[in-house]
């Protein structure tokens, strides 16, 4: 051949092969333009939360993909998810759904709103052809299964650990955009692996139940029992039935966790902002996080190993060994603890409570802890008192200052002997006996009583029962009973009757931790007093219409030192019969000078010659009100009402007096009704104002206080707001001293009144003539404020500390605005003050 022909050939060669390289290059792009296409149209479906449409389009989009495309990951990464997903719109899913009578309507795995049929009272009604529990299963392993298969296998196995992809707020429904990396990969792969284990562990048992009469009564809360409607009707439940596949669920598991770990790992390495993460671990969590992890690497462990769940300081550690659980599997059913008529596991009734060496060295006992059942605790009742009553054991779940609350388990014996009663293990109980003596079935006086020795009972179940719980029947209960009545004799029932001691050289009482409410026949029985304790009785009868105070053994009185005094002792209680007067009545409205009503007023009503406060009250919504109040020992009352806090509105008593001793009187004989007690509240005057630091920077949280400036009674007070603004309003016409303070300097609380003046002396009076606003009362607080280590001035020192202190809590002196946060704020304030030291 020539040189001419070789030149011919050769470019007849190179044109073929341009032409075939061209031609390729042409199908990658084509495919690689055809895969962008087929996954933007896929997430446009999923922003429409159309899942079968979308999972069409990524299904496309992995065919059109080749390894090399950029596309390759991010398409097979929305098919390995929607598949799985899509499993809920499958035909097979649809068709059990219909048959369970789930409407058509709302199958969005996104706002799931497909409604199951029910009856008239809104309760769960299955159709009686609906799909037993088999069905259900057969479905997950036939269908769920191979796509989890895929999804795995295929599509999410090719992910490398750089794949990125920001979902948008319509593709999640959520508010923000997420981002799905690999960890989130891991995460879900994790997941997939569970379900297919826990499907095989399903598919392996006998699981057949008619699921139109399991279902119903377990989701709508009806009484179900295990024993009469589960386990006799279905004599092969929990049988296995193909023990193959539980080797495949424990491959399964092994990977799960071992893909929990990979995920665990990546995730707390990422170094990148993972607020917008899909999945992340919360800084504060991460204990929380590494207990879990801690659990998934037992459990990995426990497939080839017996292995301790935990650290191993539990007071019932569990060793777990789950290898014997997947490939020399067990029947369930021969392993079944015994249940009661409430369906509840009865104690230690395991016939092998290591389940065949799956969970090693396990105890009844162990299970009684670990599943909190009830056991027995069990002991003696003995007397050192001669007893003729019925005995009654009590457990209670709380005991304080005397008293015991929250009954938890009781009974009764007809004599000192052994008793028995049902307590949760693991549980602290307090435990009592008592002889009903006078047979009325209720502790008091003249019975005797008892706690156990080693109260309170830390309930353990040693050979599954918690026994020698032994209690004496030592003490004899004292303390004052009787019955309260109104004057007609009829019961009171409701009223609260407290035991209080009255101190030595006063006229007061101290409280003591015994009281109790009449009974429907206005009995009442104040026990557990110890004997030879003086007491007084007070009642509390006023909310019901009837005189309060301490009783003297005629009538009431407000004094402890008037009341008559109980000394309880012996089996006899002493008797306090009690009659009780109908107390004074007053209502009315409570309004402004237009007559507009006045919410949340606050009424009194006082004694016209002793000053004393004999009730009080609030207005409705409306202005009204209504109260009873101790009847009059004058028979003369006087009447006040204030606004509701910052109404501005300025207190008064009736018939528009200002002050109690120029006050209307009102005649108010015993057991009076007094109605149309109305008040019209004029609105005062205002004073308000800025507190500002000496570089007029706002000082927030600056309490304002408002007195009278002849006699310096308070009258009104107010903060400032973050503006350093402050209102003190309802202020009547007259001359105020205005004080500033709550602020601190150098820990100290620190005051100033108008006009930057340290004492009320200097104080620049404020005359209100009328009912305005007075604006302008100002304050400024000074730069010493920074003067932390109170030296007399701000310093390098004072920086220094308060940079210690910043972002600690609000108690230290480097709170300068009192927010209760040493925050931006305060580093404003120091730099101000460092800026001014500077210059």
């Amino acid at each position: 051949m020539n040189n001419t022909g070789r030149i011919i050939f050769q470019g007849v060669i190179c044109l073929t092969l341009s032409m075939l390289f061209m031609a390729q290059s042409d199908r990658c792009m084509a495919d690689e333009i055809a895969t962008s296409q087929f996954i933007t149209e896929g997430r446009m479906f999923l922003s429409q939360h159309d899942i079968p449409s979308a999972t069409e389009s990524f299904r496309q989009a992995v065919e059109a993909a080749e390894p090399g495309d950029s596309s390759f990951q991010i398409a097979n990464l929305f098919y390995g998810i929607t598949r799985v997903l899509n499993v809920a719109y499958s035909d097979q899913a649809n068709e059990l759904l219909d048959r369970t009578g789930a409407s058509a309507e709302g199958r969005n795995l996104y706002a799931w709103e497909s409604e199951f049929p029910e009856d008239v009272d809104g309760d769960l009604v299955l159709p009686p052809d609906s799909p037993s529990s088999t069905e259900y299963i057969d479905f997950l392993a036939a269908v769920l299964v191979p796509e989890i298969d895929a999804a795995l296998n295929d599509n999410l196995s090719v992910l490398a650990s750089t794949i990125l992809v920001m979902l948008t707020p319509e593709e999640t429904g959520t508010d923000d955009p997420v981002e799905f990396d690999y960890g989130d990969v891991l995460m879900f792969k994790y997941c997939l692996y569970a379900t297919k284990s826990v499907v095989n562990i399903l598919k392996s048992y006998n699981l057949d139940v008619d699921t139109d009469e399991i279902l119903p009564p377990l989701i709508n809360g009806y009484h179900f029992s295990i024993n009469e409607e589960l386990l006799n009707v279905y004599p092969d439940f929990l049988k296995l039935l193909t023990p193959d596949q539980m080797a495949m669920a424990g491959e399964a598991l092994e990977l799960s966790l071992n893909t929990y770990l990979q995920a665990s790992d990546f995730i707390r390495a990422e170094t990148d902002d993972q607020e917008d993460d899909f999945i992340s671990f919360d800084p504060d969590s991460l204990d929380d996080e590494q207990e879990y992890r801690d659990l998934m690497t037992d459990l990995l462990n426990s497939l080839s190993e017996p292995t301790v769940i935990g650290n191993g300081d539990e007071e019932h550690p569990m060793t777990l060994y789950l290898n014997p659980f997947f490939n020399n599997p067990l029947n369930l059913r021969d392993f079944l603890p015994d249940f009661d008529a409430d369906s509840h596991i009865i104690s230690c009734t395991f016939p092998d409570p290591t389940f065949a060496g799956i969970i090693l060295n396990y105890t009844n006992d162990d299970w009684n802890y670990l599943l909190e059942l009830d056991i027995p605790v069990q002991g003696n009742v003995t007397a050192s008192h001669s007893v003729s009553g019925t005995i009654h054991v009590e457990s209670f779940e709380d005991y304080w200052d005397g008293r015991f609350y929250d009954i938890s388990d009781s009974t009764t014996i007809v004599s000192p002997g052994p008793y028995t009663l049902s307590e949760t293990t693991g549980s602290t109980v307090w435990i009592r006996a008592w002889s009903d003596e006078n047979g009325n079935g209720i502790l008091d006086p003249g019975d005797i009583s008892g706690q156990a020795d080693q109260n309170p009972v830390d309930v353990q179940s040693s050979n599954c029962v918690c026994g020698g719980v032994d209690i004496d029947l030592a003490t004899e209960i004292t303390g004052i009973a009787g019955r309260i009545t109104a004057r007609d004799g009829s019961p009171i029932a409701g009223l609260s009757v407290y035991a209080e001691r009255p101190e030595v050289d006063t006229e007061w009482c101290s409280y003591y931790n015994v009281w109790v409410a009449t009974d429907e026949n206005g009995m009442f029985a104040l026990n557990g007093i110890p004997a030879g304790m003086p007491v007084v009785i007070y009642v509390d009868g006023l909310w019901d219409g009837f005189e309060s105070g301490y009783w003297t053994g005629d009538d009431f009185s407000e004094i402890c030192s008037e009341a008559e005094i109980f000394t309880s002792g012996g089996a006899e209680a002493r008797r306090a019969n009690i009659v009780l007067e109908e107390a004074s009545h007053i209502s009315g409205r409570v309004m402004d000078m237009h007559e507009n009503p006045q919410a949340w007023s606050y009424v009194q009503v006082y004694d016209s010659e002793s000053y004393e406060m004999l009730g009080s009250g609030s207005t409705d919504d409306m202005g009204y009100y209504a109260f009873y109040f101790k009847n009059a020992p004058s028979g003369r009352i006087k009447v006040s009402a204030q606004g509701q806090w910052g109404s501005g509105l300025i207190p008064g008593f009736y018939n528009g007096k200002s002050d109690f001793e120029t006050a209307d009187e009102i005649t108010a004989p015993s057991e009076a009704y007094i109605n149309g007690i109305n008040f019209y509240l004029p609105r005062g005057a205002v004073i308000t104002g800025f507190a500002n630091y000496a570089d007029r920077f706002p000082a927030a949280g600056v309490n304002v206080d408002v007195y009278d400036a002849e006699f310096l009674n308070w009258m009104t007070s107010a903060v400032t707001d973050a503006s350093g603004r402050y209102e003190a309003n309802g202020l009547p016409v007259g001359d105020y001293i205005v004080r500033f303070s709550n602020y601190i300097v150098h820990g100290v609380w620190t005051y100033s009144y108008y006009n930057n003046v340290k004492s009320y002396q200097e104080a620049t009076p404020v005359s209100l003539t009328s009912g305005e606003v007075y604006q302008g009362i100002d304050m400024t607080v000074p730069h010493p404020l920074c003067d932390l280590d109170g030296s007399g001035e701000f310093d390098s020192d004072d920086a220094d500390m308060f940079a210690s202190d910043f972002g600690n809590t609000w108690n230290v002196a480097s709170d300068f605005d009192h927010d209760y946060d040493i925050d931006g704020m305060d580093l404003y304030r120091m730099l101000l003050s460092l800026g001014a030291v500077q210059k």
